[in-house]
C-alpha cells in the first residue's frame, strides 16, 4: 500500500481486505496483524483439475473460463458472437471470435450440442434482420428482399445458392441459418 504521510498517529482501521487492529503498535510488524482468508478446498485450479467437456451453445462464461487459456475476455467475445450469429452452427466457427486462437488443448473439450439455432426467415425478416447477422453483408439482404417482392417469396434454398452476390463460402456458413416459413 502506498499512500502520502498521515499527520495523525492513530492507527489505521481496514475492515475488507486486511484487518490492523488498536492493540497493534505501529512499530511492530504488519504481517502479525494480517488475517488472511483460508483457501477453500473445493476450489481448485485450472491445471490441476481433470479434463471435462462443454456445450458449444448451452454454456455461460463460467464455463468457458474454466477451460484452460480463457479466460473473462474471452468468454464474453465468444458469448457475444454467439448471440449475433443465433447460436453456432459447428465449434470450428469460434475460429472467428476475435484473437481467439482453436489450436489450444481447450478445443478438444468444446462439444457440438446440435442446439436450435436463430434462423433467418427468408420470407418474413426484414432487411435490418439480416444484415445483422455477420455473414450477410447489406447487399446480399437487398437482393433477398428484392427476389422476394419479386418472386412472391423463396421456394427453396437453392434460390438463395443462385443469388449473383451469393458466393460457395459463404453459402456453406450461412445455410445453417436460413428457413423459408
Amino acid at each position: 500500500l502506498f499512500a502520502p504521510p498521515r499527520r495523525d498517529t492513530s492507527p489505521i482501521l481496514v475492515f475488507d481486505t486486511i484487518r490492523v487492529y488498536k492493540e497493534k503498535a505501529l512499530n511492530e510488524p504488519l504481517e502479525s496483524a494480517v488475517h488472511r482468508p483460508v483457501r477453500d478446498k473445493r476450489i481448485t485450479s485450472k491445471t490441476n483439475s481433470a479434463p471435462f467437456t462443454i456445450a458449444l451453445n448451452e454454456t455461460d462464461t463460467f464455463a468457458w473460463e474454466a477451460l484452460p487459456g480463457i479466460g473473462p475476455t474471452y468468454a464474453r467475445r465468444i458469448l457475444k458472437y454467439r448471440a449475433l450469429l443465433g447460436g453456432y452452427a459447428y465449434k470450428e466457427q469460434l475460429g472467428e471470435v476475435y484473437g481467439l486462437d482453436t489450436s489450444g488443448r481447450w478445443f478438444d473439450q468444446v462439444l457440438e450440442d446440435g442446439a436450435a439455432l436463430d434462423s433467418l426467415r427468408l420470407n418474413q425478416d426484414t432487411v435490418t434482420r439480416f444484415y445483422r447477422h455477420p455473414y450477410v453483408r447489406p447487399a446480399i439482404a437487398w437482393e433477398w428482399v428484392r427476389y422476394r417482392e419479386r418472386t412472391g417469396g423463396f421456394k427453396n434454398l437453392d434460390e438463395v445458392r443462385g443469388g449473383y452476390l451469393m458466393t460457395d463460402s459463404i453459402f456453406r456458413k450461412i445455410a445453417p441459418y436460413l428457413a423459408l416459413q
